[in-house]
């Protein structure tokens, strides 16, 4: 079944609104009753891994961010080729805050420089003379 884009807004919202009022519980217990499809969209994923991150609960966190299809690595690995994902903001999200949780949990601090740094090579590398022309102008 396909999940449209109004669904994925609500969701996002409802999971959003539910961590800002502190009712994590609840939170979690709509998370358990989402249909498959749902949690494994990139966007409702970052939600669900920024609830249990509020509450310190990494290994949730980490879980949520287990979605090879999304994934912006060949087999999700960081010394790997880049997938098509790479240039999905949700995407590329999501391996950021897996790769915290990574940290958090599992002292991965390695694998986390690593996506880092890939991210950063694909998204801003070539655009840094340009951004430090901008804040120099920006300060001056």
């Amino acid at each position: 079944m396909a999940v449209s884009q109004d669904e994925i807004t609500q969701t996002c919202k409802s999971i959003m609104d539910l961590r800002k009022l502190g009712r994590y519980r609840q939170a979690h217990s709509s998370i358990l009753t989402l249909r498959t499809e749902l949690r494994h969209i990139p966007a409702v994923a970052i939600e669900i891994a920024s609830l249990y991150l509020v509450q310190g609960h990494y290994i949730r966190a980490w879980d949520s961010c287990q979605l090879p299809e999304s994934a912006i690595f060949t087999d999700g690995d960081p010394s790997q080729a880049l997938t098509r994902h790479i240039f999905d903001i949700d995407c590329v999200a999501l391996a950021l805050i897996k790769a915290y949780a990574g940290i958090s949990r599992f002292s991965e601090t390695n694998a986390a420089m690593q996506v880092a740094r890939r991210v950063y090579d694909v998204w801003l590398a070539g655009k840094r003379r340009a951004c430090i022309h901008f804040v120099y102008a920006w300060l001056t």
